[in-house]
């Protein structure tokens, strides 16, 4: 971290203060409930909690007298410790570890990297972000309550960033680059079925079919004696291409003639009114995943995010392999969760016999069928979203579903991918005068200006970026 900050935190791999540019020594602490109070001030973003939170947190089981002693006195060793009238204060009940302005903390610098790098898509942005994970946070406190879930949500941002690092470096062709992240998930979990998918797809694309067939049987082996279960049906059809010689496909090396335009499977998607701006990357890695060994992707984000919209392009590009169809059901109008099921399989034209549930008969007519089922605005339904995927994905081999939910449906076998906001553009001269013809390119060819641009014309077609608006452009897009 650079020391441009009064107080610098480092939580991951080891702790360590900095005030002023001055490491301060391990001796002058006084107790180590002192640095335990320094690490559980730092964790939240603006560095204040009750002193209720802090009580339960240190003292869990000591005597309303006994705590509120011990808290004045490590209150005190952590203020000598600082030396700084302004880094430690109390009132009305809060205390608080310095400013955020004033606090650099390396679990927010990295959380904050790892969001940009997410909204980018760009590789470069990823390695920054992983660069800023040195370690797990705060070894010597893991097995703290306090310390679980802020040190497993942590460890699951760095996975979850490695596993997409590693599919845009596969979709560019860099296999060796894939191929080192995913044997870094594999040392910490060696059953992460995706990062073993990827290995075999690899190795098999590099015509070492030994090392694709061994890679399974080391998933197949890690998943039974860990976790009781096989591997995803996916990658069991993979496996088996694999052993076939069906994979990669053979090269074609002779034009074939010509053939026919097949007709589109059967849909329900409905009409895009309007065109899609910036999301290549975005459909890319989400088709990714459906067709990979995820059957259940969940696209997350807060509302106005455009999970609904990225969804339809992704549904829009798949169609053409699933030949039993593409089938999009809006839920946003239902209000009762038994609904759910019988609105799919109304869409599907799924008739339950007499004394059959909607979902009964659902998997009893899509058992033997392949087809993508598109759930839209599932988060105020989630728990029978949640129901109905699960017996589907247990029932019906070929069938794979797309969420779009402010929420994950947290089932088994659930991929969530939060949508990233578009890239902002970057300010530009107040001044008229200062905005130059380089200046105004930039701005067209940002994402987020092309959308402003594009719904802008859908008023006014002549509208453009010009020096005159580019500052109100800007703004309304940032």
């Amino acid at each position: 971290m650079v020391p441009t900050h009064l107080l610098e935190i480092t939580l991951l791999g080891r702790f360590a203060v900095v005030v002023g540019g001055r490491e301060v020594p391990a001796r002058a602490w006084g107790s180590r409930k002192a640095q335990q109070l320094v690490k559980l001030l730092a964790l939240p973003p603006r560095h204040r909690l009750t002193i209720e939170q802090i009580l339960d947190a240190l003292w869990p089981d000591r005597e309303p007298g006994e705590v509120n002693a011990a808290f004045r006195q490590t209150c005190y060793l952590v203020r000598r410790a600082l030396d700084h009238p302004d880094l430690l204060t109390l009132r009305a009940g809060v205390l608080t570890l310095a400013a955020p302005d004033a606090c650099l903390v390396d679990t927010l610098c990295f959380e904050q990297a790892a969001d940009a790098a997410r909204r980018s898509r760009r590789a470069e942005d990823y390695v920054a972000a992983l660069n800023l994970f040195t370690g797990e946070l705060l070894p010597e406190d893991r097995y703290a309550d306090w310390v679980l879930a802020p040190a497993e949500r942590l460890h699951e941002l760095a996975t979850i960033l490695r596993r997409e690092l590693a599919a845009l470096y596969e979709q560019a062709g860099d296999g060796a680059a894939a191929e080192a992240l995913w044997r870094r998930i594999l040392a910490d979990d060696p059953a992460d079925e995706p990062s073993h998918v990827g290995l075999m797809r690899l190795y098999a694309g590099q015509g070492q079919r030994q090392r694709a067939v061994k890679q399974y049987h080391t998933l197949h082996a890690r998943l039974h004696d860990d976790l009781a279960l096989t591997p995803e049906p996916a990658t069991r059809r993979l496996y088996a291409a694999i052993l076939g010689g069906q994979y990669p496909p053979p090269a074609v090396s002779t034009p074939a003639p010509a053939a026919p335009i097949a007709p589109l499977p059967p849909h329900t998607l409905p009409t895009s009114l309007t065109t899609l701006i910036g999301r290549e990357a975005e459909i890319a890695t989400v088709g990714a995943l459906l067709g990979g060994s995820a059957r259940l992707v969940t696209l997350t984000g807060a509302g106005g995010s455009g999970k609904t919209r990225l969804a339809l392009a992704v549904a829009e590009a798949l169609l053409p392999g699933y030949p039993d169809g593409v089938w999009w059901v809006d839920l946003a109008a239902l209000t009762a969760a038994a609904l759910v099921a019988t609105t799919v399989a109304e869409v599907l034209g799924v008739r339950p016999a007499a004394e059959q549930t909607p979902s009964a008969a659902l998997t009893a007519a899509l058992r033997d069928r392949t087809l993508l089922l598109v759930l839209d605005n599932a988060e105020h339904l989630r728990d029978a979203c949640a129901e109905l995927a699960l017996a589907l994905l247990r029932a019906c081999p070929q069938v794979r579903v797309l969420v779009t939910s402010r929420v994950s449906l947290r089932v088994v076998g659930e991929q969530t991918w939060r949508v990233p906001s578009l890239a902002v553009p970057a300010a530009v001269p107040a001044a008229v005068a200062e905005i130059t013809a380089e200046t105004l390119a930039a701005l067209a060819a940002n994402d987020a200006v092309r959308l402003f641009v594009a719904r802008a014309r859908l008023a006014a077609a002549a509208f453009a970026i010009t020096p005159a608006n580019a500052v109100g452009v800007v703004a309304i897009c940032r």
